[in-house]
């Protein structure tokens, strides 16, 4: 037999407006804070670089550069006025712009010049050898040689020097003069030959007069008309004719011929010593009085 047993109606779950507001308020809330949460999330961390930082480079480093330096296998010398003399040198180190070189005395007295040759000369080009010339020298020199010095400069600053002893020498010059044979009151070229023991001598310009003033009674070379005649030499041995004048023959013919000496001037000031002076360089004249 069968039983029926009723169902019980099933409930129905209504909403009310009340609490399906607070339900909506609710869930808005959660959507809110996940969507700030999002905001707020910290970006990630950059990946890190996988490039390395390449290094600073650092120039070479330039050679260190030598100072100059003059050393020569010949620190004594014997020069002589106007004549070229060759001086071995070994020149390193340096570097830059053109290298100018100098003798000077290196105990400070002035007055004598040695020209050097090349007067200049460039870094990696440096000569082997110099040329020293002594163009002008003191009259009296010292006794033994004196202390110079070989200086290389640039710009006015001393760079290196080679320290050297020199001894200077000056030229001995000669004026010989023919004997002469005139009468009294008469003119005559008398034949003067010029020479020395250097042949290095410049070209020059000379003059002549008496020695001693007080024989100008007696004899005396031509004058031009604006002064002493001159006379010019190029080089050497050379020869001139000196036109002179024979005065009045001092004292008695028959003892003899008279001799006088003749000045030569001007060659202090044209070859550069004192030691040229007309007193140390003379001219002998022998007048032997025409029957």
């Amino acid at each position: 037999m069968r039983v029926s047993v009723p169902l019980r109606p099933a409930h129905r779950h209504i909403l009310r407006p009340r609490a399906a507001g607070l339900i909506a308020l609710v869930a808005v809330s959660l959507l809110c804070g996940c969507s700030q949460s999002d905001v707020n999330a910290p970006e990630p961390a950059a990946a890190a670089s996988t490039v390395a930082a390449a290094p600073a480079t650092t120039p070479p480093a330039e050679a260190a550069v030598k100072p100059l330096s003059i050393t020569s296998s010949t620190t004594a010398l014997t020069l002589t006025h106007w004549t070229a003399t060759t001086l071995p040198v070994t020149v390193t180190g340096g570097n830059g712009g053109p290298i100018s070189l100098r003798a000077e005395r290196a105990d400070g007295r002035d007055g004598d010049v040695i020209e050097v040759s090349p007067a200049t000369f460039t870094p990696g080009k440096a000569p082997t050898a110099v040329t020293l010339r002594p163009t002008k020298v003191v009259f009296p020199q010292p006794d033994g040689a004196a202390p110079w010095k070989l200086v290389a400069s640039r710009g006015g600053q001393d760079l290196a020097s080679l320290d050297l002893s020199v001894t200077l020498n000056t030229v001995n010059l000669r004026f010989t003069m023919e004997p002469v044979t005139a009468a009294a009151g008469q003119t005559v070229d008398a034949v003067l030959t010029v020479d020395a023991d250097s042949r290095d001598l410049p070209g020059f310009t000379f003059s002549l007069s008496p020695y001693i003033p007080d024989e100008a009674e007696y004899y005396g070379p031509v004058a031009d008309a604006t002064g002493p005649r001159t006379y010019t030499v190029t080089s050497l041995p050379a020869t001139i004719r000196v036109p002179i004048t024979f005065k009045t023959f001092p004292g008695d013919p028959a003892a003899g011929p008279a001799i006088f000496q003749l000045s030569v001037d001007g060659l202090a000031d044209a070859l550069g010593s004192n030691r040229y002076l007309g007193k140390y360089v003379r001219a002998t004249v022998t007048w032997t009085p025409a029957p």
